[in-house]
């Protein structure tokens, strides 16, 4: 019987690996073809013990891998969502004008999220306005801010207190001529009630810098659009 090294690779007496043998080890002189099946099953066996650890070494490996994940993911999202990072990237959008930032991270006393046209409105006044900008994080980090002031709305991954920003809303009074106005605020008519003095004010107005156009009877000014900022210190402008 002739064997090859897919079949028989060591002596089962010596030990020595078989090479393209016929019938006895040329080393102890065993006779091969007798102790055939003995070394059979010993290779069988060693393969399957060598099997059996490198399993069990892939999966012990693989789960210590994942423990180090989840361990990396649990600091790190620890890290970023605590309350003081979040006021920090709120602060961040207001400051920079991220109107896509803000929309997450602002809210109205309802608990709604602001407009586009408010948006963009409170992000020129922050960029044209340096106190209302320096004034963001103190407001933030105090329990009354006369714009903003940080809440707590609900939970990140259901375990981190997620916070935004309640931007508080104002009341300004309109001086105007024209009879019968009718006012639109960034191009949508609002409600504005009239004092029997001539002014009129317009209720729950975002801060910000707006346009304002009204139209009425006898008045030069009417259908012309002018510039609207309100802040909590500025209740009476028209430009």
């Amino acid at each position: 019987m002739r064997l090859y090294m897919d079949e028989v690779k060591f002596c089962p007496n010596c030990g020595i690996q078989l090479i393209d043998v016929e019938k006895f080890c040329a080393e102890c002189g065993i006779n091969i073809t007798e102790n055939f099946e003995e070394v059979k099953v010993v290779k069988n066996d060693e393969k399957k013990r060598f099997k059996i650890n490198l399993g069990k070494y892939g999966k012990l490996k693989v789960f210590g891998t994942l423990v180090i994940l989840l361990v990396v993911f649990g600091v790190g999202s620890n890290w970023y969502n605590t309350k003081e990072h979040q006021v920090q990237r709120i602060e961040s959008s207001i400051a920079h004008g991220y109107t896509k930032q803000m929309r997450n991270n602002l809210i109205d006393l309802s608990g709604k999220k602001l407009s586009n046209s408010d948006l963009k409105a409170l992000a020129e006044l922050v960029k044209h306005d340096k106190n209302a900008k320096k004034s963001i994080h103190k407001q933030l980090t105090s329990k009354k801010g006369e714009i903003f002031n940080l809440r707590e709305k609900g939970k990140i991954m259901g375990f981190f207190p997620r916070y935004q920003a309640e931007v508080t809303s104002m009341c300004i009074t309109v001086e105007t001529d024209a009879a019968y106005p009718l006012m639109y605020v960034d191009g949508k008519k609002v409600v504005a009630e009239d004092d029997y003095y001539g002014d009129y004010e317009i209720n729950r107005i975002m801060p910000g810098i707006h346009k304002l156009k009204i139209k009425g009877l006898f008045s030069r000014y009417s259908d012309q659009e002018s510039k609207l900022t309100v802040t909590p210190d500025m209740k009476y402008i028209i430009e």
